[in-house]
């Protein structure tokens, strides 16, 4: 790499700050999707196949959880010991690694100084560093979503080169088998080979074959299994109906704070017949469950675009009901003055982004040249808006308003730079 001395010292940085929040919590606890993640790869390391869920017909398979990230936690369990200082060193090396993929991607977007700005914004922004020391899916998504993009751009500015294309695909469909809407990506991946102009039509072809090649390769061993579980095909998972249940019933329409806020849908009137029903294996009831739910936003406008208008504020963690920011704490073990900082750190980076947002002409050309990484954000925040409010469900965002924000640090630093680096006038000192 170019400039490797800078590079170590920004690893050596986000290691410094994972590992430190690491050693400054020793006594986290996972809590609410963290503890069932760290309890899926406990099963796992021990040898178990995926673990059944109870149901209203006992013990079935599932696909409720998406399985990237508890075989990852699993093998890493099943080689180090299941602790779960183990498991957040798992994310504290994928947050690394996540912070050198900022970096390398800004700087093909922006030269050396954006990249440098991009990752050291990375590595020290509050919220990726305690997330990275929690036992959530989003630390290993945010890696594999940055893996693909660095391979895209790879592809897009070395001619087309189909290792690329493979790379991209592989790591889109990973990302995907981690959080389902990792199926964007790779939906954006075809749109960007398709429309690539410049590119000669018979490599776009191979390229466009090449990344669902390899998407399908990666999404193969999973769906074969859900398909001999299921006896339907079920590429990723079986929570579609369960997220949508929860935020798209008539419990979740009451006023106030608690407005659009997630229940659980085995909880509430609207499906507690069909969760009751042992004749429903967990793929047919989540499209029962997703079909009602659906019913439900369309029968409801106004309420559903509440949702989003809520769910907007409630991402940032700056607004709405304090149990929606205390499950995000909670989960990642945040605490006194993390909760704090990371707030104020949210305020400054949507303030800088939209800063260099708003003013598109003094964006380097190869970050307006890449169109398509805003359709991705744009795709990623429409997948979650309507759904999700907790700020975790946030982050992977943040690494597209991280490279956006440090467009306008760079300029700062450049106009501090000037005065300072400006020769003394002739006659200067002279007596």
């Amino acid at each position: 790499l170019p400039g490797t001395r800078p590079v170590l010292w920004l690893a050596a940085g986000a290691t410094a700050a994972r590992v430190g929040w690491i050693a400054a919590t020793r006594s986290y606890a996972p809590t609410f999707d963290a503890a069932d993640y760290d309890g899926l790869a406990r099963l796992i390391a021990a040898g178990s196949a995926y673990p059944l869920q109870l149901s209203a017909a006992g013990y079935v398979p599932t696909a409720l959880r998406p399985p990237g990230y508890p075989y990852s936690l699993g093998a890493f369990y099943s080689v180090v010991g299941d602790r779960l200082t183990a498991g957040r060193l798992l994310g504290a090396g994928l947050g690394v690694i996540a912070v050198l993929l900022v970096y390398a991607i800004a700087r093909r977007l922006g030269g050396d100084r954006i990249g440098l700005i991009a990752g050291w914004v990375a590595a020290l922004f509050p919220p990726f560093v305690v997330l990275n020391g929690g036992l959530v899916s989003e630390t290993l998504f945010i890696t594999l979503e940055l893996a693909a993009i660095w391979a895209m751009l790879r592809w897009r500015q070395d001619g087309g080169r189909l290792v690329w294309a493979g790379v991209a695909g592989a790591f889109a469909a990973a990302a995907a088998l981690t959080r389902p809407n990792g199926l964007a990506l790779i939906a954006v991946l075809l749109l960007v080979v398709a429309a690539s102009v410049g590119t000669p039509v018979r490599t776009r072809l191979a390229s466009l074959a090449v990344i669902a090649g390899a998407a399908v390769l990666v999404l193969l061993p999973w769906g074969l299994r859900n398909l001999d579980a299921f006896e339907q095909v079920v590429p990723v998972s079986t929570n579609a109906g369960f997220t949508a249940g929860g935020i798209y019933n008539s419990s979740a329409m009451t006023g106030g704070d608690l407005r659009g806020i997630w229940r659980a849908p085995f909880t509430v009137p609207d499906f507690r017949d069909l969760y009751e029903d042992p004749g429903l294996d967990q793929a047919e009831l989540d499209s029962a469950v997703l079909a009602r739910a659906i019913s439900i936003a369309w029968d409801h406008p106004r309420y559903t675009l509440d949702v989003v208008r809520l769910n907007g504020g409630r991402l940032t963690g700056l607004f709405g009901p304090q149990q929606i920011v205390d499950q995000w704490n909670s989960e990642i073990g945040a605490r006194s003055p993390a909760p704090v900082l990371m707030k104020l750190s949210v305020v400054a980076l949507l303030l800088l982004a939209l800063l260099a947002a708003l003013r598109p002409r003094r964006l380097p050309e190869a970050m307006r040249r890449e169109w398509w990484l805003w359709i991705l954000f744009g795709l990623l925040l429409v997948t979650t808006l309507p759904l999700l409010a907790n700020p975790r469900y946030r982050t992977p965002l943040d690494p597209f308003l991280i490279i956006l924000a440090a467009v306008p640090l760079g300029e700062a630093g450049r106009r501090l730079a000037g005065p300072l680096a400006r020769p003394p006038s002739q006659g200067a000192g002279a007596s």
